[in-house]
């Protein structure tokens, strides 16, 4: 996530943008408009060094409509919708409040993702049974029949130095992502998955003024 937080918020609804303030500098660079929209990857099969064997991650992306940039504000790594807890304690935090959280701060309702029907739904599922999240999330399909047309969204953004983040996770898997690229699928990196995604879905249904 990025180092700061926001202060003030006001969705105006009449024009589909969050007003953001961060602190009391009126001189912020962060202060501004925003299009806000985030992007998802479901659990998939990875390895990883604490053991494991299915993560997936969430990023929450703002569109400053003043200097045209994109700035992960929130990202997160999630194995489960709701906590799992065992004996009192809780083993997995869950994706449940970190969504609370983001509509709160930000009024982030609408997540891109590309995956599989099966996956999807099932999480689906479990986000509508959640007795924890509200308002529900909705989600919008990206699609693409290959990936190497939307990965470059990614680096193009990063080149022209018009993304923000402040990410291990994104930074880590986008490097190890650059070392193999054209040898492992994009899904195996779920942090730049879900990046992309959002990425890709805001250029292809960018904001816009409402006449």
């Amino acid at each position: 996530m990025t180092t700061e937080t926001p202060t003030q918020q006001h969705y105006q609804s009449e024009r589909n943008v969050v007003i953001l303030r961060f602190g009391n500098d009126d001189s912020n660079p962060l202060n501004g408009e925003y299009y806000i929209r985030g992007g998802i990857c479901w659990p998939v099969a990875v390895r990883t060094s604490d053991g494991k064997s299915a993560v997936g991650h969430a990023v929450l992306v703002g569109f400053n409509l003043l200097t045209k940039t994109f700035t992960v504000f929130e990202d997160i790594e999630f194995v489960c919708v709701d906590p799992i807890v065992e004996s009192g304690k809780v083993m997995y935090d869950g994706i449940a409040n970190w969504f609370n959280m983001c509509w709160a701060r930000y009024y982030c309702r609408y997540w891109y993702y590309h995956q599989d029907e099966t996956t999807h739904r099932m999480y689906l599922m479990q986000m509508l049974r959640s007795e924890m999240i509200q308002p529900k999330p909705g989600f919008i399909e990206i699609p693409w029949t290959d990936e190497d047309a939307v990965v470059p969204v990614f680096w193009r953004l990063v080149n022209t130095q018009r993304l923000k983040f402040n990410s291990e996770a994104i930074l880590d898997q986008a490097q190890q992502y650059q070392l193999v690229l054209g040898a492992s699928e994009l899904s195996l990196f779920p942090a730049v998955y879900a990046l992309v995604c959002a990425l890709a879905g805001m250029e292809r249904w960018p904001w816009r003024e409402r006449v």
